[in-house]
């Protein structure tokens, strides 16, 4: 069930206010907090066509609960659980930390939001130390995309180690996209571009801006295969591309997605069960 945990954030997409998920000893959990007591007939029916759409036992799902949250100010509990840290060359801070950031450290102010990116998940640490191995490689890239791009954090981390270059932070959900000019406009980066697009679709800003010499695509393992012909192709030559959002279990399989699009696999950043793949596209 791995590859098919990202077909949960959507269970209830207009009515939870929030949604997570953690793997554990090979377990999944799944978190949706509502602003009302959802009556566990709706939440078992959602579950039972979530699992006839994936083809899963509906009893996979019979372990719920429903419990009350006490009432409390749940905004600054999640700064409270989101002390500043570092990966990398770059100190990550939300606008609680009123400290100087430290000197050595490329400073980026990122909130706990409705988008995802904080910099804590694996995934997204990894992708930052993977643009961080890029540049030390002495790429210099004339157009950078970040595909999927969450909170902004990675156009945010491209952005600042290329400052004379545009970058451009797409993604399909609205909000996103909110999130991201605001991050950006929060730690004075100018050079990123962020707009609403449904993947590589005909006529998006997306692909009037390729090829790009750099992609970032921190997504999940199956939009990441589906989009594997569309995104080596927007793809220059000799440009790199990072993958990432993937179990390590699904890596394979992704990467096999890429290589007949010549695509090869630079260097691998594994964190916990997830795996983030640089590639870069032959001549």
């Amino acid at each position: 069930m791995d590859d098919q945990t990202g077909f949960f954030a959507d269970a209830f997409d207009e009515k939870a206010l929030s949604y997570s998920s953690k793997k554990s000893k090979g377990l999944w959990d799944f978190l949706w907090t509502f602003d009302y007591e959802p009556s566990s007939t709706d939440i078992q029916s959602e579950f039972e066509t979530i699992a006839k759409n994936l083809n899963l036992p509906t009893s996979l799902f019979d372990d719920f609960v429903v419990e009350t949250l006490e009432d409390k100010d749940w905004l600054a509990e999640s700064y409270r659980a989101l002390p500043p840290f570092s990966v990398g060359s770059f100190f990550i801070y939300g606008s609680h930390y009123t400290d100087a950031p430290p000197s050595d450290f490329i400073p980026l102010m990122i909130e706990a939001a409705t988008a995802f990116g904080s910099g804590e998940h694996g995934t997204t640490a990894q992708c930052m130390r993977a643009i961080e191995h890029v540049k030390e490689a002495g790429c210099s890239p004339r157009n950078i995309l970040d595909m999927g791009c969450g909170s902004g954090i990675l156009a945010a981390t491209a952005a600042k180690l290329w400052p004379d270059v545009l970058v451009h932070a797409a993604d399909n959900d609205p909000e996103c996209v909110v999130v991201s000019k605001r991050h950006m406009e929060a730690n004075n980066i100018t050079n990123v571009d962020c707009y609403q697009s449904e993947g590589y679709e005909e006529q998006s800003p997306v692909w009037q801006n390729a090829p790009y010499d750099f992609i970032i695509a921190n997504i999940l393992a199956g939009p990441l295969i589906v989009m594997a012909e569309e995104q080596s192709k927007a793809l220059a030559q000799n440009g790199y591309l990072i993958l990432s959002g993937t179990l390590k279990e699904l890596a394979q399989d992704v990467l096999k997605a890429y290589t007949p699009h010549g695509l090869k696999l630079v260097k691998e950043f594994p964190q916990d069960e997830w795996m983030t793949m640089l590639l870069q596209k032959s001549s």
